[in-house]
Protein backbone atom coordinates (compact mmCIF):
# COMPACT_ATOMS: atom_id res chain seq x y z
CA UNK A 1 0.00 0.00 0.00
CA UNK A 2 1.41 3.40 -1.00
CA UNK A 3 1.35 5.77 1.98
CA UNK A 4 2.27 9.44 2.15
CA UNK A 5 3.04 11.14 5.46
CA UNK A 6 2.78 14.93 5.62
CA UNK A 7 4.46 15.86 8.89
CA UNK A 8 6.57 18.08 11.07
CA UNK A 9 10.26 17.21 11.44
CA UNK A 10 11.04 15.83 14.98
CA UNK A 11 12.23 12.24 15.19
CA UNK A 12 9.37 10.99 17.35
CA UNK A 13 7.36 11.53 14.16
CA UNK A 14 10.02 9.60 12.22
CA UNK A 15 9.51 6.67 14.56
CA UNK A 16 5.78 6.56 13.85
CA UNK A 17 6.50 6.49 10.11
CA UNK A 18 9.11 3.77 10.53
CA UNK A 19 6.52 1.76 12.47
CA UNK A 20 4.44 1.79 9.27
CA UNK A 21 7.47 0.84 7.18
CA UNK A 22 8.49 -2.11 9.36
CA UNK A 23 5.46 -4.09 8.15
CA UNK A 24 4.34 -2.37 4.95
CA UNK A 25 5.84 -2.29 1.45
CA UNK A 26 6.69 -0.02 -0.32
CA UNK A 27 8.12 2.30 2.36
CA UNK A 28 6.12 5.46 2.94
CA UNK A 29 7.08 8.74 1.33
CA UNK A 30 7.42 11.66 3.72
CA UNK A 31 6.87 15.36 3.03
CA UNK A 32 7.84 17.66 5.91
CA UNK A 33 7.04 21.25 6.78
CA UNK A 34 8.55 23.66 9.29
CA UNK A 35 5.76 24.68 11.65
CA UNK A 36 7.67 27.82 12.66
CA UNK A 37 7.30 29.22 9.14
CA UNK A 38 4.24 30.02 7.00
CA UNK A 39 3.27 26.88 5.09
CA UNK A 40 3.08 26.64 1.32
CA UNK A 41 -0.14 24.64 0.92
CA UNK A 42 0.22 24.36 -2.85
CA UNK A 43 3.53 22.54 -2.37
CA UNK A 44 1.89 19.94 -0.12
CA UNK A 45 -1.01 19.45 -2.55
CA UNK A 46 1.36 19.09 -5.49
CA UNK A 47 3.49 16.51 -3.68
CA UNK A 48 0.41 14.48 -2.78
CA UNK A 49 -0.95 14.55 -6.35
CA UNK A 50 2.41 13.59 -7.85
CA UNK A 51 2.81 10.56 -5.59
CA UNK A 52 -0.82 9.36 -5.95
CA UNK A 53 -0.89 7.39 -2.66
CA UNK A 54 -3.52 4.94 -1.41
CA UNK A 55 -3.62 6.71 1.96
CA UNK A 56 -2.25 9.96 3.43
CA UNK A 57 -1.36 10.56 7.07
CA UNK A 58 -0.96 14.02 8.60
CA UNK A 59 1.01 14.82 11.77
CA UNK A 60 1.11 18.50 12.73
CA UNK A 61 1.97 20.66 15.71
CA UNK A 62 0.15 22.97 18.07
CA UNK A 63 0.74 25.17 21.09
CA UNK A 64 4.17 26.66 20.40
CA UNK A 65 4.41 30.45 19.93
CA UNK A 66 4.01 31.44 16.28
CA UNK A 67 3.15 27.86 15.35
CA UNK A 68 1.79 27.35 11.82
CA UNK A 69 -0.47 24.63 10.39
CA UNK A 70 -1.79 24.03 6.87
CA UNK A 71 -5.11 25.82 6.41
CA UNK A 72 -8.38 23.95 6.06
CA UNK A 73 -8.62 24.64 2.31
CA UNK A 74 -5.25 22.94 1.80
CA UNK A 75 -6.22 19.98 3.96
CA UNK A 76 -9.55 19.48 2.16
CA UNK A 77 -7.80 19.51 -1.22
CA UNK A 78 -5.35 16.89 0.03
CA UNK A 79 -8.28 14.81 1.28
CA UNK A 80 -9.72 14.80 -2.24
CA UNK A 81 -6.62 12.93 -3.44
CA UNK A 82 -6.79 9.91 -1.09
CA UNK A 83 -8.20 8.87 2.31
CA UNK A 84 -6.67 11.31 4.81
CA UNK A 85 -5.95 10.41 8.44
CA UNK A 86 -4.87 12.87 11.13
CA UNK A 87 -2.57 11.37 13.79
CA UNK A 88 -2.42 13.53 16.92
CA UNK A 89 0.22 12.89 19.60
CA UNK A 90 -1.37 15.05 22.31
CA UNK A 91 -5.14 15.18 21.82
CA UNK A 92 -5.61 15.41 25.60
CA UNK A 93 -3.85 18.80 25.60
CA UNK A 94 -6.30 21.73 25.60
CA UNK A 95 -4.31 23.67 23.00
CA UNK A 96 -5.17 20.99 20.44
CA UNK A 97 -8.93 21.13 21.00
CA UNK A 98 -9.56 24.22 18.90
CA UNK A 99 -7.74 22.72 15.92
CA UNK A 100 -9.39 19.31 16.29
CA UNK A 101 -12.79 21.00 16.32
CA UNK A 102 -11.91 23.17 13.33
CA UNK A 103 -10.78 20.13 11.35
CA UNK A 104 -13.96 18.24 12.25
CA UNK A 105 -16.30 21.10 11.32
CA UNK A 106 -14.57 21.53 7.96
CA UNK A 107 -14.36 17.82 7.07
CA UNK A 108 -10.60 18.02 6.64
CA UNK A 109 -9.94 14.35 7.41
CA UNK A 110 -11.56 10.97 7.04
CA UNK A 111 -10.37 10.06 10.54
CA UNK A 112 -8.82 11.90 13.48
CA UNK A 113 -6.76 9.65 15.74
CA UNK A 114 -5.30 10.26 19.19
CA UNK A 115 -2.22 8.13 19.90
CA UNK A 116 -1.83 9.29 23.52
CA UNK A 117 -4.20 6.69 24.99
CA UNK A 118 -6.59 9.30 26.39
CA UNK A 119 -10.31 9.37 25.77
CA UNK A 120 -11.25 12.41 23.72
CA UNK A 121 -14.63 13.44 22.28
CA UNK A 122 -12.89 15.40 19.54
CA UNK A 123 -11.30 12.39 17.81
CA UNK A 124 -12.71 9.33 16.06
CA UNK A 125 -10.24 6.78 17.44
CA UNK A 126 -8.03 6.54 20.53
CA UNK A 127 -5.06 4.19 20.45
CA UNK A 128 -1.36 4.03 21.36
CA UNK A 129 1.67 5.27 19.44
CA UNK A 130 2.93 2.60 17.03
CA UNK A 131 6.44 1.32 17.71
CA UNK A 132 9.15 0.11 15.31
CA UNK A 133 9.07 -3.46 16.61
CA UNK A 134 11.86 -4.67 14.32
CA UNK A 135 14.39 -2.75 16.43
CA UNK A 136 13.47 -4.77 19.52
CA UNK A 137 14.18 -8.19 18.03
CA UNK A 138 17.35 -10.25 18.11
CA UNK A 139 19.81 -10.84 20.91
CA UNK A 140 19.31 -8.45 23.81
CA UNK A 141 22.29 -6.45 25.10
CA UNK A 142 23.34 -7.04 28.69
CA UNK A 143 20.89 -5.41 31.11
CA UNK A 144 23.45 -3.40 33.05
CA UNK A 145 21.11 -0.53 34.06
CA UNK A 146 18.71 -1.15 36.95
CA UNK A 147 16.41 1.80 36.19
CA UNK A 148 16.76 4.25 33.33
CA UNK A 149 15.01 6.92 31.33
CA UNK A 150 15.69 8.08 27.79
CA UNK A 151 13.77 11.28 27.22
CA UNK A 152 13.89 14.85 28.42
CA UNK A 153 13.80 16.38 31.88
CA UNK A 154 11.41 19.25 31.28
CA UNK A 155 11.40 22.08 33.80
CA UNK A 156 8.35 21.31 35.94
CA UNK A 157 7.03 18.16 37.64
CA UNK A 158 9.26 15.88 35.57
CA UNK A 159 12.38 17.75 36.62
CA UNK A 160 11.42 17.77 40.30
CA UNK A 161 10.89 14.00 40.22
CA UNK A 162 13.90 12.99 38.16
CA UNK A 163 16.62 15.39 39.25
CA UNK A 164 17.11 13.94 42.78
CA UNK A 165 16.81 10.34 41.51
CA UNK A 166 19.56 10.94 38.96
CA UNK A 167 21.78 12.66 41.54
CA UNK A 168 21.28 9.77 43.96
CA UNK A 169 22.21 7.23 41.27
CA UNK A 170 18.83 5.52 41.38
CA UNK A 171 18.01 6.45 37.77
CA UNK A 172 20.37 6.58 34.81
CA UNK A 173 19.32 9.29 32.38
CA UNK A 174 19.89 9.61 28.64
CA UNK A 175 18.74 12.77 26.90
CA UNK A 176 16.78 11.81 23.82
CA UNK A 177 17.55 13.40 20.46
CA UNK A 178 14.87 15.74 19.12
CA UNK A 179 16.02 15.32 15.53
CA UNK A 180 18.59 13.18 13.75
CA UNK A 181 19.33 9.47 13.76
CA UNK A 182 19.49 8.76 17.50
CA UNK A 183 16.60 6.31 17.73
CA UNK A 184 18.77 3.19 17.60
CA UNK A 185 20.78 4.51 20.56
CA UNK A 186 17.49 5.22 22.36
CA UNK A 187 16.32 1.63 21.76
CA UNK A 188 19.66 0.15 22.81
CA UNK A 189 19.55 2.14 26.05
CA UNK A 190 16.03 0.89 26.87
CA UNK A 191 17.03 -2.71 26.15
CA UNK A 192 19.90 -2.35 28.64
CA UNK A 193 17.44 -1.42 31.42
CA UNK A 194 15.84 -3.84 33.87
CA UNK A 195 13.22 -1.15 34.51
CA UNK A 196 12.20 2.06 32.79
CA UNK A 197 10.73 4.92 34.80
CA UNK A 198 8.10 6.88 32.95
CA UNK A 199 6.94 10.42 33.57
CA UNK A 200 3.51 10.47 31.99
CA UNK A 201 3.08 14.23 31.68
CA UNK A 202 2.13 15.68 28.33
CA UNK A 203 4.38 18.28 26.71
CA UNK A 204 2.58 21.06 28.56
CA UNK A 205 2.99 19.04 31.82
CA UNK A 206 -0.65 19.78 32.66
CA UNK A 207 -2.06 16.35 31.74
CA UNK A 208 -1.16 12.67 31.94
CA UNK A 209 -1.15 10.49 28.85
CA UNK A 210 0.43 7.28 27.57
CA UNK A 211 3.92 8.03 26.29
CA UNK A 212 5.40 6.24 23.30
CA UNK A 213 8.11 4.88 25.60
CA UNK A 214 5.50 2.83 27.49
CA UNK A 215 5.15 0.47 24.54
CA UNK A 216 8.86 0.81 23.77
CA UNK A 217 9.56 -0.54 27.26
CA UNK A 218 7.05 -3.33 26.70
CA UNK A 219 8.52 -4.44 23.37
CA UNK A 220 11.97 -4.34 25.02
CA UNK A 221 10.77 -6.70 27.76
CA UNK A 222 11.59 -4.03 30.31
CA UNK A 223 9.68 -3.54 33.58
CA UNK A 224 7.80 -0.24 33.74
CA UNK A 225 7.63 2.16 36.69
CA UNK A 226 4.67 4.39 35.88
CA UNK A 227 2.89 7.33 37.48
CA UNK A 228 -0.27 6.11 39.20
CA UNK A 229 -2.27 8.94 37.56
CA UNK A 230 -1.37 7.83 34.03
CA UNK A 231 -4.01 6.16 31.83
CA UNK A 232 -1.49 3.39 31.06
CA UNK A 233 -3.46 1.03 33.32
CA UNK A 234 -6.31 1.26 30.80
CA UNK A 235 -4.06 -0.26 28.13
CA UNK A 236 -1.77 -2.63 30.04
CA UNK A 237 -2.85 -4.83 32.98
CA UNK A 238 -2.23 -2.93 36.21
CA UNK A 239 -0.69 -6.00 37.85
CA UNK A 240 2.13 -5.87 35.29
CA UNK A 241 3.06 -2.29 36.23
CA UNK A 242 5.01 -0.78 39.09
CA UNK A 243 3.27 2.47 40.06
CA UNK A 244 4.23 5.51 42.10
CA UNK A 245 2.53 8.62 43.39
CA UNK A 246 5.64 10.63 44.13
CA UNK A 247 9.37 10.69 44.82
CA UNK A 248 9.26 8.69 48.05
CA UNK A 249 7.40 5.84 46.31
CA UNK A 250 10.04 5.68 43.57
CA UNK A 251 12.86 5.60 46.11
CA UNK A 252 11.15 2.81 48.03
CA UNK A 253 10.44 0.70 44.92
CA UNK A 254 13.97 1.02 43.56
CA UNK A 255 15.63 0.43 46.93
CA UNK A 256 13.69 -2.82 47.40
CA UNK A 257 13.43 -4.02 43.82
CA UNK A 258 13.23 -7.78 43.27
CA UNK A 259 15.03 -8.22 39.93
CA UNK A 260 13.49 -11.63 39.27
CA UNK A 261 9.99 -10.18 39.67
CA UNK A 262 10.91 -7.18 37.51
CA UNK A 263 12.14 -9.47 34.73
CA UNK A 264 8.96 -11.54 34.90
CA UNK A 265 6.82 -8.40 34.62
CA UNK A 266 8.94 -7.13 31.74
CA UNK A 267 8.49 -10.36 29.81
CA UNK A 268 4.75 -10.32 30.52
CA UNK A 269 4.55 -6.76 29.17
CA UNK A 270 6.40 -7.87 26.04
CA UNK A 271 3.96 -10.70 25.49
CA UNK A 272 0.96 -8.40 26.02
CA UNK A 273 2.31 -5.76 23.59
CA UNK A 274 2.98 -8.37 20.91
CA UNK A 275 -0.59 -9.63 21.22
CA UNK A 276 -2.34 -6.24 21.27
CA UNK A 277 -0.17 -3.36 19.99
CA UNK A 278 1.89 -4.30 16.96
CA UNK A 279 2.10 -1.59 14.30
CA UNK A 280 0.02 -3.78 11.99
CA UNK A 281 -2.79 -3.79 14.56
CA UNK A 282 -2.62 -0.06 15.32
CA UNK A 283 -2.45 1.09 11.70
CA UNK A 284 -4.89 -1.61 10.65
CA UNK A 285 -7.49 -0.23 13.03
CA UNK A 286 -6.98 3.25 11.62
CA UNK A 287 -7.55 2.00 8.10
CA UNK A 288 -10.56 -0.07 9.14
CA UNK A 289 -12.21 2.86 10.91
CA UNK A 290 -11.55 5.41 8.21
CA UNK A 291 -14.83 6.81 6.90
CA UNK A 292 -13.68 6.50 3.29
CA UNK A 293 -11.23 3.81 2.39
CA UNK A 294 -11.07 1.59 -0.65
Amino acid sequence: MKALFITTEPNDVTNVIEAWNCWNDPPAVRVTFDFFKPINGNRLIRKAKNYSPNVIFYIGACGAPNCFSPDTITLKKIRSIAPFIHICFDAVVVEWHKLLTLYDHNDCFDLQVSIDGCSAKLVDLVTLAPVVTSFYKGENPKRDIICGLSGNMGCGPRWYLLEPLIKEGLVKFRERDVTGEGYIEHVTFIRRCEMLINTSFSGSENFHHVKQRVSEAAFAGCALLENEAAPTKNWYPKELLYTYKGLSDVRDILSNLDLLEAREKGEALRTYANIHYTPQQIYGEMLDKSRRFE
